[in-house]
């Protein structure tokens, strides 16, 4: 569950997410919560943009080895420890994940997303979470493309730990002061 600091994160995030509807046709991040000892990943669902709530995989609470809607391919991701992208060019997309695109809001101009991305988000090494991410389905998928996505995927990643170290250091501040009065 997010602290306020972070709730206001995603509604930031949002915002700017939201502001450029035909280069970002849906997007989803999803918190994240790593029990090493258990070998568990919690995630549970803090934004999503083009995805009705009700929507298969708007899967609002799970753990990363469940086989519902993108959590697959989040793991999949995570296992990498890099963004999978999945492609309508080189048949990816329809393959693996068409049949879970029925239904979605996209934005811009409606158009079905060409590409759809799973990128895990670090603070340095620990895992806080993943940005699912489509792009403007009327542009072709290409190194510009890529680019683009990593560097949304930094300015979500840079934003969300900002917000986590602040909490971090408020908490550390706050047991300080208990044990020094």
């Amino acid at each position: 569950m997010p602290v306020p600091e972070e709730e206001s994160v995603f509604a930031e995030l949002k915002i700017v997410l939201e502001a450029y509807p035909r280069d970002i046709s849906m997007a989803m991040i999803y918190s994240a919560v790593d029990d090493h000892a258990s070998d568990k990943c919690a995630l549970e669902l803090q934004l999503s943009i083009g995805v009705p709530p009700e929507h298969v995989c708007a899967v609002q609470r799970g753990f990363l080895h469940e086989a519902s809607g993108f959590l697959p391919f989040l793991a999949e991701a995570r296992r990498a420890s890099k963004c999978l992208t999945l492609l309508r060019d080189d048949c990816t997309l329809d393959e693996r994940a068409g049949h879970l695109l029925d239904g979605f809001h996209w934005q811009g101009w409606g158009d079905q997303c060409r590409d759809l991305s799973f990128i895990p988000l670090y603070d340095t090494t620990t895992l806080i979470g993943f940005l699912i991410l489509s792009t403007n389905p009327r542009v072709p998928f290409c190194p510009d493309s890529v680019q683009f996505i990593n560097e949304v995927a930094q300015q979500v990643q840079n934003k969300w730990t900002a917000s986590v170290t602040t909490r971090n250091l408020k908490t550390r501040l706050a047991r300080e002061r208990k044990a020094h009065p």
